[in-house]
């Protein structure tokens, strides 16, 4: 019963067929959830920033003034910021082949 042990231990640790996933403690897993968070932050603050610019135009105010406004309506809806900027830049984007203007 030895040898079948030794053999089937022997299988146990030699196979590395798939990698091993990080354990959820482990440094490489923690990595990887900051870079998730970072990425999904840089998306909430690139449509924050572009909501914040569609209110400034809209309501000839500086970007504070704009950021607060957008701060409001998400108190008022009881809705992330990042929801409502998304709502805003939604309603005014353009289509993505639309006709170009400027009016500069």
């Amino acid at each position: 019963m030895s040898v079948t042990h030794s053999i089937a231990s022997q299988q146990t640790l030699t196979r590395h067929d798939e990698p091993v996933p990080p354990a959820k403690d482990s440094p490489e897993c923690a990595c990887e959830a900051t870079i998730a968070d970072l990425k999904a932050a840089l998306v909430s603050a690139a449509v924050i920033n572009q909501a914040v610019g569609v209110l400034m135009a809209q309501s000839d105010c500086d970007a504070d003034s704009a950021f607060s406004m957008l701060a409001q309506a998400s108190q008022r809806t009881n809705r992330k910021v990042r929801v409502v900027a998304e709502s805003i830049v939604a309603r005014y984007a353009r289509p993505p082949h639309g006709p170009e203007w400027f009016d500069g």
